[in-house]
């Protein structure tokens, strides 16, 4: 049993929103992303998505591309937001839609903390934080809206770190299981400059992190994202396209 990260799905059932138009690592993403999957992924894994899972911009036209991913092998597939799922609106809205159409292997994660076990490699469990982030305040392109955001986001974070603190008081067990986080936004810049976010990361004890939203640029090859470690923690990029539509195994 194994535990799977990727981000960036960006499903469009109907067709309208080609992903081919920024490059041909994006050509038939589905197909080839579901080719990857099933060699990959057993029907007893779990697998975290981090957000742009959709294009659809009400919960009903959603029902395809999720019926598509609940489809895969998996029996537990953890549902962060990204900025581009304006089908997502309230919890309990998504949670009525998942249980409405048999999503049974789909789950969200917001303003809490995943146990993430595995019954046959125990040194294996961890418990999963995160939130969608935003643009980062010192970003060049960052307005008061945005940090409006920026800030709802990191007060997610906290509660989901919050909720690490309950979980291990109701369940003694999970006291000394390590901690990754996941983010729809990276919570540092291209330069693995410090922020607010990479701070409480730090302060906090997590070692892994995983964020998505960063794409690459067709035919270009300057860096866009930070990938690798900065003061003990592992930064890794799993947009779709990063990882060439072959999920990430979790490595705790």
């Amino acid at each position: 049993m194994s535990t799977w990260i990727l981000a960036d799905t960006h499903l469009d059932h109907t067709g309208a929103k080609p992903m081919s138009i920024f490059g041909p690592i994006w050509n038939n993403h589905p197909e080839v992303l579901a080719e990857h999957w099933q060699k990959l992924i057993k029907p007893e894994d779990n697998v975290i998505i981090a957000g742009d899972i959709s294009w659809a911009m009400q919960a009903e036209d959603a029902v395809p591309d999720l019926t598509f991913l609940n489809q895969l092998p998996g029996c537990r597939k953890i549902l962060l937001k990204g900025n581009h799922d304006f089908w997502w609106s309230t919890k309990s809205k998504v949670n009525k839609l998942f249980q409405g159409n048999s999503l049974d292997t789909l789950e969200i994660m917001q303003n809490e903390a995943k146990l993430i076990r595995n019954p046959e490699e125990p040194d294996e469990d961890f418990i999963l934080v995160g939130s969608r982030g935003w643009k980062l305040p010192t970003d060049n392109d960052a307005d008061a809206k945005d940090k409006k955001v920026y800030e709802r986001e990191k007060n997610r974070f906290l509660l989901s770190l919050q909720d690490v603190e309950l979980l291990k008081k109701r369940e003694a067990e999970t006291r000394d299981l390590p901690v990754v986080a996941v983010f729809h936004y990276p919570p540092l810049n291209k330069f693995a400059n410090d922020s607010e976010l990479t701070a409480i990361i730090e302060s906090t004890g997590i070692s892994k992190v995983y964020y998505g939203h960063v794409h690459k640029q067709h035919g270009l090859d300057n860096i866009l994202c930070f990938e690798g470690e900065k003061n003990g923690v592992s930064y890794k990029n799993i947009a779709l396209d990063f990882i060439e539509c072959v999920p990430v195994r979790v490595e705790v």
